[in-house]
């Protein structure tokens, strides 16, 4: 419950709230009792507290005018506005109302106003307000200090009388304790760069998760203690960086960013547009941000939440692994179709035919991998680190693709050879045709799956799209192969029964090499190491 207006100070505490301000309450639509703010949010709160006691702010402003205003300046870290009473008889009387964080309020005021009196401000005192800050600070509250003086001729933020402070509660979202430890598995590190007092940025940060207790924090005036070269060790350490300015903002980004750091920056002030610009993603708040921030900033958060910002991270990550995922099919499909094309070459086996070759690409490789577009989100994308190359494909898919080829080939050589006993050649052509199908569609399988075990992650196979892409092949073969039009326009043969049995067998084979990757890959996901074979990866998924 906030004081009364009788108290003198609050009253004055109040009033220096309205004026010295630029927010605005609007009445919601329907909702005659509530308010949308218009500006800071901080800002705002003052203005819902001078509503909630009796003084509104439109009617307050009505009966002073503005005569100068210093804007907030995020060096001193506070704004002043100089007001005359509308009903004042005295031309010069005006007041100076001074607001920003307490240090720097305090730091301007030679009184404090207890009562209708002010009365000097003895370091007892200074010591007892301080020690307020602190319990204050420590529940994580952001605190505005405010203080006033009658004008003079004198510096106006000089001799101050100092009116007290107030805490506000920016209570932490639910989700963004998750939306951190996301991150943080995700490989991404959290950094708070703010302008709130460091006891205040402590209790934030143990409660998101982004420190834990005891760990350092730096000020700004820290910072400027030390020059690029000792400051960029500590990087590796600090999470959380507090009273800071613009400068610091952009110095810590830019020092981020030499270390090989891709940075994202968020923010909604006009004092965050130094940072906006110099990161490598910009985002700005949609809701509070200012139009300076939206401006210079690359992209924008409609519902200013962190954790919508880490499920853009999770959705591009996803997007990222679809189209790694369908060249990754394209290219193994082919490197095998290209492996076996050469081996038959150079040892006279029976070769597919162009037209064949052309129906396979068309058919086989182009419907399934415009299905691996719709293909299901890799729930664990977010326990993989972030990329620091800018290619697609990293040295384990090449290795994925080359390995799947060789089997292709192998699998499409081993295919025919029950033919071959029999001097058979159209069969042979015939069946290494459709064995390459059918081996193309178990590679889908286990890529639509992203490597995911085909026991574990079976459900994932209903999908429609999946369900036609995998077999639409397998609908418009037998015409191929028992049509006597399609048989001459392709070149190949009716297969009995058992020869499409042991293509399918043989095909199916396919899946214990693959299964053995994934062993091999997992173990080395789990000891976090690379393994140095022909199936080692290292893992840097965007």
């Amino acid at each position: 419950t906030p004081p009364l207006l009788t108290n003198h100070p609050f009253s004055k505490i109040v009033l220096n709230g309205i004026l010295c301000s630029t927010a605005t309450l609007v009445t919601k639509v329907d909702h005659g009792k509530d308010f949308d703010i218009i500006g800071d949010a901080t800002e705002g709160a003052l203005l819902l507290m001078a509503h909630k006691v009796g003084m509104i702010p439109e009617e307050i402003r009505d009966k002073w005018k503005i005569i100068d205003e210093l804007s907030f300046n995020p060096v001193t870290k506070r704004m002043t506005v100089i007001v005359k009473s509308q009903k004042s008889k005295v031309k010069s009387q005006n007041f100076v109302f001074t607001k920003g964080a307490p240090e720097s309020i305090l730091s301007i005021s030679t009184q404090i106003l207890i009562g209708n009196k002010p009365v000097p401000l003895t370091p007892h005192r200074v010591s007892r307000i301080e020690r307020e800050f602190e319990r204050f600070a420590r529940q994580g509250l952001r605190m505005i200090a405010f203080s006033y003086k009658e004008n003079d001729s004198s510096d106006r933020e000089k001799n101050q009388i100092f009116l007290g402070f107030v805490g506000i509660a920016d209570p932490v979202r639910e989700e963004v304790l998750e939306a951190v430890k996301k991150t943080q598995e995700a490989g991404i590190k959290v950094i708070m760069i703010t302008g709130d007092n460091p006891l205040t940025a402590e209790a934030i940060g143990i409660e998101t998760g982004i420190i834990k207790e005891g760990e350092d924090i730096l000020t700004g005036k820290q910072l400027d203690n030390y020059s690029d070269e000792e400051l960029t060790p500590i990087l590796a350490k600090v999470k959380i960086f507090a009273r800071t300015s613009p400068e610091h903002k952009y110095r810590l980004v830019k020092l981020l960013q030499k270390q090989g750091e891709i940075v994202a920056v968020t923010g909604d002030g006009v004092n965050d547009a130094l940072a906006l610009k110099q990161a490598d993603v910009g985002v700005a708040m949609g809701i509070t941000g200012t139009d300076v921030a939206k401006e210079t900033a690359h992209m924008i958060i409609t519902d200013d939440n962190f954790a919508t910002l880490v499920g853009a991270v999770e959705e591009g990550r996803n997007i990222f692994n679809h189209i790694k995922n369908a060249i990754k099919y394209l290219l193994a499909c082919n490197i095998g179709e290209v492996i076996y094309i050469i081996a038959a070459v150079i040892f006279q086996l029976p070769i597919v035919t162009a037209l064949q070759l052309l129906y396979i690409n068309l058919v086989t490789d182009g419907l399934p991998a415009i299905a691996l577009a719709f293909s299901p989100n890799d729930s664990n994308i977010m326990r993989e680190k972030p990329r620091r190359v800018l290619t697609i494909l990293g040295k384990h898919d090449f290795k994925y693709v080359f390995l799947v080829g060789i089997i292709t080939a192998i699998l499409a050589f081993v295919s025919f050879l029950p033919s071959v006993i029999f001097s058979q050649q159209k069969i042979a052509v015939t069946l290494v045709f459709t064995s390459i199908i059918i081996i193309q569609q178990f590679i889908l399988v286990d890529i639509w799956l992203s490597h995911r075990s085909l026991l574990t992650h079976f459900f994932l196979l209903k999908k429609p799209i999946f369900i036609i892409g995998f077999f639409f092949p397998f609908i418009l073969h037998p015409f191929i192969i028992y049509n006597s039009f399609f048989q001459n326009v392709f070149s190949v043969t009716s297969l009995s029964f058992w020869y499409i049995v042991s293509s399918i067998f043989i095909s199916l084979l396919i899946f214990i090499p693959l299964e053995l990757f994934k062993k091999i890959v997992l173990n080395c996901k789990k000891h976090g190491r690379e393994i140095a074979c022909l199936v080692s990866m290292k893992s840097k998924n965007p």
